[in-house]
């Protein structure tokens, strides 16, 4: 079968951008500093630089380092919310019969605001719209651009089985958020949280499988080189509903699968849980559903740094009970992939080492989030490996594993109670 259930990511891009940077109060986030709409909407009037703005509307669209399918690949984009809106110059380039928009911004988070990027993508698969002020953020927490109903529908309707699949997942969703009806918020976190909660279970739910079989042949079309830009218009539409509906499509070592865009199907039950928890999932739900493909990682270590610091300010800001517990599992995990990763694809270490984009990342991310715990424990870990000559020491690794799960000891202790 050319399915399988699994968690990823989707989005990467190179830093870098063709504008200057606008002159305003910058966010750090990652490796870069952050600029704001209302900032580059200021420096394209002064420019007279012509911008648009881009809403993604295929899934694993790739990003090229120039504007044709000859160039290398930059990085992906997805339709979804998470980064789907771009910013762009509104002069389009020709390459290999299609045209192209050049990337200078993406949207990190509504909060944080955008980074730079040098990127270029594929115009059949954006809405644009001209660059005006809007409300800060604004697009980024919805989801991004989808097909009309009528197109969307005809779509599906074209895959036999597909969409009566997707009614059928559609009520199972459904079923997942009646199960917190009644509960109270405390009772509703505990269920939420737990590895019982009817939505971690969807993967295992027939509707699901039954989405996977009947996507087949879609996956079977994108699986001949796993690039939307040679997909037809109504395959590259269908996937977008399907995302729409909570189903992204994702690729593991060659096979494709559905994995399942939790921040798209459980927004309903925001209400009933906690405001620490629903605090806790809407943050969640801004970032990416993994970190780990092809068993290595899909981002920089800059990036996830930056990422590390979004959980640190929620822990720091007085989440309390077991969105606090929750939100320190999360920020553990990126801090041990961060530096101590043993995956295949992305070993902290080779050859007894660290390795020389390990050192980079972490460097850059210590340097930029200075006075944050991130920063100090990144740069803490450098510094301690740089000592040993740069060679793997388990030691060392015990006792910043150690400093990691001391942290926030207090919040660690903290009684789950909201």
């Amino acid at each position: 079968m050319l399915f399988r259930s699994s968690a990823a990511a989707a989005l990467v891009l190179l830093a870098g951008s063709a504008l200057a940077a606008p002159q305003s109060q910058e966010v750090f986030f990652g490796q870069a500093p952050l600029v704001q709409k209302e900032d580059i909407l200021r420096e394209a009037e002064s420019s007279g630089s012509g911008l648009v703005v881009l809403k993604v509307t295929g899934t694993s669209v790739r990003l090229r380092k120039g504007p044709g399918t000859s160039y290398d690949v930059a990085g992906m984009a997805d339709a979804g919310g998470r980064h789907g809106e771009l910013v762009a110059s509104g002069a389009k380039a020709a390459g290999d019969g299609r045209q192209w928009y050049h990337v200078l911004y993406m949207l990190e988070s509504p909060e944080a605001g955008y980074s730079r990027q040098d990127a270029w993508i594929c115009a059949d698969y954006v809405a644009a719209s001209a660059l005006g002020p809007g409300r800060r953020g604004e697009g980024a927490s919805a989801r991004s651009a989808q097909p009309e109903a009528g197109e969307a529908e005809a779509a599906l309707e074209a895959v036999p089985g597909l969409k009566d699949a997707v009614v059928a997942w559609d009520g199972a969703v459904r079923k997942a958020i009646r199960a917190f009806d009644g509960l109270s918020p405390a009772e509703a976190d505990r269920l939420y949280a737990s590895e019982s909660s009817p939505l971690k279970r969807l993967e295992d739910a027939k509707a699901f499988q039954d989405a996977s079989r009947a996507a087949q042949p879609l996956f079977e079309r994108w699986a001949q080189n796993f690039d939307d830009a040679r997909l037809s218009p109504a395959d590259r539409t269908c996937f977008a509903e399907l995302a729409r509906h909570g189903l992204v499509k994702a690729m593991s070592e060659g096979t494709p699968y559905f994995q399942i865009d939790q921040g798209a199907i459980e927004a309903p039950l925001y209400a009933k849980l906690s405001p620490a928890m629903a605090g806790y999932a809407r943050l969640k739900k801004r970032q990416p559903a993994s970190f780990v493909a092809d068993a290595g990682l899909r981002f920089s270590r800059g990036k996830m740094l930056g990422w590390a610091l979004e959980w640190e300010r929620f822990i720091r800001a007085g989440a309390t009970g077991l969105a606090r517990s929750q939100a320190i599992a999360q920020y553990e995990e990126l801090m041990n992939l961060c530096m101590f990763s043993v995956l295949d694809n992305s070993p902290a270490f080779v050859r007894g080492r660290m390795a020389e984009d390990v050192r980079r990342g972490l460097e850059e991310g210590a340097l930029r989030l200075k006075g944050t715990v991130t920063g100090r424990l990144a740069g803490d870990y450098l510094r301690d490996v740089r000592q040993n000559g740069w060679k793997y020491s388990k030691a060392v690794e015990r006792r910043h594993t150690q400093l990691l799960e001391q942290a926030f000891q207090t919040a660690r202790q903290a009684p789950a109670r909201d």
